[in-house]
């Protein structure tokens, strides 16, 4: 019985990091400021990876950036750099879980999911096949450097 539950779990878990790697769309609006979708609009322009904000200059005085503190900056250095590790540890994470999915999708021979009712349907092969290669396209998405 434990071998349909981690069938199901690992379902799950293929079903929340594919909404991940959903398609983002940008265009300006009316008023001239960017809006992102998920859906296509006319005019709108598909984005691989968001765009980095723009930040306004602020003008500066010789006295506010003669006093700040060498401190405050090497603080915000280390808070950057234990952002780096934050992101590449969960990456890491994310890419472990797909490649146990992808995994276990080759070395299981039936694969079913459930209907309304919670009965199992299995999938026949061509639909096996195309699980099997959903799983190895997230595998290899997620853990691309």
């Amino acid at each position: 019985m434990a071998h349909p539950r981690l069938l199901l779990s690992a379902c799950a878990v293929l079903l929340a990091l594919s909404a991940q790697a959903a398609e983002v769309w940008r265009y300006k609006d009316a008023n001239g400021i960017w809006q992102f979708t998920d859906r296509p609009v006319p005019g709108a322009e598909k984005v691989t990876a968001l765009p980095r904000a723009t930040a306004r200059p602020e003008p500066t005085t010789p006295s506010v950036t003669a006093t700040a503190p060498a401190a405050e900056t090497a603080a915000a250095k280390r808070s950057a750099q234990q952002a780096k590790v934050d992101v590449a540890a969960v990456r890491a994470e994310h890419c472990k879980k797909a490649t146990e999915n992808y995994e276990q999708a080759i070395a299981t021979a039936r694969i079913y999911k459930p209907d309304a009712q919670g009965n199992p349907q299995y999938l026949d092969a061509d639909q096996i096949d195309a699980y099997r290669i959903a799983a190895r396209t997230e595998m290899q998405q997620l853990c691309a450097k």
